[in-house]
């Protein structure tokens, strides 16, 4: 307990990054106010594999290849990435623009139509998009490249140079529109209107900005809303919100005592995913009378019912499911009847007392006592000979959970596990916003931390953090 004290202490007093915020963005679209100048201009949100991944999570525009403007067919990722680069403009921002103008980066892939005019670029209520003269301006990339080089070198250029827009818009200058007076708080939402002269398709903008890049919490965070007559708990996961929707697969799988209570609009960013419905190691059936084993986040499937035997379990212990309940798990390896352990045993070396988890006949060692109990409090250790452990292949090192938060002892530094890497947190404010609590940090080794490759930093954008 002192060694905790201490290291919180060295956290909070060696970090010194003071982070100024302006008043939180309300739930409620206020029009004066759509996006920050950052969350418009700050072009280090996403790299170009992290705009690949999301697009692929979305929809079909993950896998589309067209051309670019110098005639070389490349990815969309690719083109938006390079888009985002030239004009510095953020990635977030083209991304959101080009749902909001077409609705093309979620559902079925899109149609050449909606390519084409990908970002409404030079498009108006009453154009003929077939008429020849607005043919330069068509094409998905040529759309977004003349939109971005629009906003750069025209609006923002613009409201720089004279304070306000072709059209008249500019930060803390009013205007009417559709009966409704507006004045823009900055840059950005100037920008905008200039961009789309209509209050409803920047309402439009902001729901999808607010549903995609405004959330706050990372891969395997639990959160529940502070409603009190809402019980249910969520887990975050790929941008999506999952209920957990038993006890018994709750404290199967997670530590009850890490679940965050986060306001009930907060929850609403995120859209709900497949639930989480079995506790691990549930045996589950598809309709074609396939077997399962569910294990965290993965199903393995049975190779025949001899190995359903073989393991030990019973007839009354099948649940049957449905295809959409089977896809709520990731697809795992196949169990043979020639598998060794397939449901997972710990080791302790009976001569140096080193631990191994062994599953499927792999052993993967346990680097530290801190990773042993936040991944297997409850099972029992079974000693085992130097020679007969050497019988086993030796695997990748346990790492912790998503949603622990480690630190090496004696240092300052915590990190986040999300989607087993490291993610820095860069200061106390951070912290405490994201309503983690210092109790819960789990100060380990260095070797037992070295098991995680590093990831980005938590960098929340100035309204998150004041929220």
């Amino acid at each position: 307990m002192r060694m905790m004290h201490k290291s919180i202490g060295l956290f909070l007093a060696l970090i010194s990054l003071f982070l100024f915020t302006p008043p939180a963005r309300a739930a409620i679209f206020n029009p004066n106010f759509v996006l920050t100048d950052s969350d418009l201009e700050d072009t280090s949100t996403m790299t170009r594999d992290d705009i690949a991944r999301f697009l692929l999570r979305h929809g079909s525009l993950g896998v589309l290849i067209t051309p670019d403007t110098d005639g070389r067919m490349k990815a969309a990722a690719d083109i938006i990435a390079r888009i985002a680069n030239t004009y510095h403009l953020n990635p977030q921002f083209l991304i959101a623009l080009i749902q909001k103008e077409q609705g093309i980066v979620e559902g079925k892939i899109p149609t050449d139509a909606h390519l084409a005019w990908a970002a409404g670029y030079a498009v108006c209520d009453h154009c003929d998009r077939a008429h020849p003269d607005m043919q330069p301006f068509s094409g998905f990339a040529n759309q977004m490249e003349q939109a971005a080089r629009r906003v750069r070198e025209k609006f923002l250029s613009d409201i720089d140079r004279v304070g306000k827009t072709v059209t008249g818009w500019g930060p803390g200058i009013k205007k009417k529109l559709g009966g409704v007076k507006i004045i823009p708080v900055n840059r950005a939402t100037a920008v905008l209107y200039t961009y789309t002269p209509h209050v409803s398709g920047n309402r439009l903008l902001w729901s999808i900005w607010n549903k995609w890049f405004n959330q706050k919490y990372f891969d395997g965070a639990l959160l529940e809303s502070d409603d009190p007559k809402d019980v249910r708990v969520w887990l975050i996961e790929f941008g999506k919100r999952r209920e957990v929707k038993s006890q018994a697969a709750l404290v199967s799988r997670f530590d009850p005592k890490k679940i965050i209570t986060v306001p009930r609009e907060e929850l609403t960013r995120y859209d709900i995913g497949l639930p989480i419905q079995f506790p691990d190691f549930t045996i589950l059936e598809d309709p074609d009378g396939d077997l399962y084993l569910t294990r965290g986040a993965l199903r393995d499937k049975l190779a025949n019912r001899e190995v359903f035997r073989t393991i030990g379990f019973s007839p009354d212990e099948i649940v049957s499911v449905t295809w959409q309940e089977l896809a709520s798990y990731e697809e795992g390896s196949i169990i043979t009847s020639d598998a060794i352990y397939p449901l997972g045993v710990l080791f302790q070396n009976a001569t140096d007392g080193g631990v191994y988890y062994v599953e499927d006949g792999i052993k993967h060692p346990i680097w530290s006592r801190e990773i042993l109990m936040s991944r297997f409090e409850h099972m029992p250790l079974v000693k085992k000979t130097t020679q007969e452990l050497e019988t086993f292949p030796t695997g990748e090192p346990v790492r912790f959970p998503d949603g622990e938060l480690v630190g090496e002892a004696g240092t300052p530094t915590v990190y986040v596990v999300s989607r087993g890497l490291l993610r820095p947190i860069p200061s106390p404010q951070t912290f405490e916003n994201l309503g983690w609590r210092w109790e819960h940090i789990i100060w380990t080794s260095k070797k037992a931390l070295s098991a995680h490759p590093i990831g980005e930093p938590i960098l929340l954008k100035s309204s998150l953090l004041a929220s």
